[in-house]
């Protein structure tokens, strides 16, 4: 199943493929265009008209979410490889070895970077990606952990500051005598 969704993702996806990706994961869109009109929550957040979303990104967003509403998602042999072939298409980029678990959100796939190799992601994370996040090698994040690019005061949400953020793995400081 694993090769026929990687031969559907090459065609884009489109909405065609998508649908088809959708019955085989067990979380079909009802008919009457439905898929063609779906909207996803992040184009309705600040930076939405700056970070289009093409129908491709669409889509691709549709089926790392849905995914996770499947059984089929708590096969970890399955889940692995199926996440990250959508992670190496919606991503900026997206290193060797990149894991996730279930319910990993994030509102930008395009201002995800995982540009290292050996990348784990525990259960839960939410990555708010407007300002753009950069994850290097052998980042592990853990469970139900939350990374914000912007932040605003109480007394006006509509005044946010933007800035990325960029996770790396701890250096380890030689011991001194």
């Amino acid at each position: 199943m694993l090769r026929d969704i990687r031969d559907l993702l090459s065609r884009g996806p489109d909405e065609e493929a998508t649908d088809e990706i959708l019955r085989l994961i067990g979380v079909p869109m009802p008919g009457n265009g439905l898929l063609r009109d779906a909207r996803i929550y992040s184009e309705y957040l600040p930076k939405a008209k700056e970070l289009i979303f093409t129908p491709e990104k669409r889509h691709l967003h549709l089926l790392w979410d849905a995914f996770d509403r499947s059984p089929l998602s708590l096969s970890v042999n399955f889940a692995f490889p199926f996440r990250r072939m959508i992670a190496c298409q919606l991503f900026s980029t997206c290193g060797k070895n990149f894991c996730a678990e279930g319910d990993m959100r994030f509102n930008f796939g395009q201002n995800l970077t995982v540009g290292g190799d050996d990348v784990f992601i525990n259960r839960g994370l939410f990555i708010d990606t407007k300002a753009g996040v950069t994850l290097g090698n052998a980042v592990g994040i853990g469970d139900f952990v939350r990374i914000f690019t912007h932040s605003h005061g109480e007394a006006n949400h509509e005044e946010r500051t933007y800035a990325p953020v960029t996770i790396e793995p701890m250096r380890r400081s030689t011991p001194t005598q």
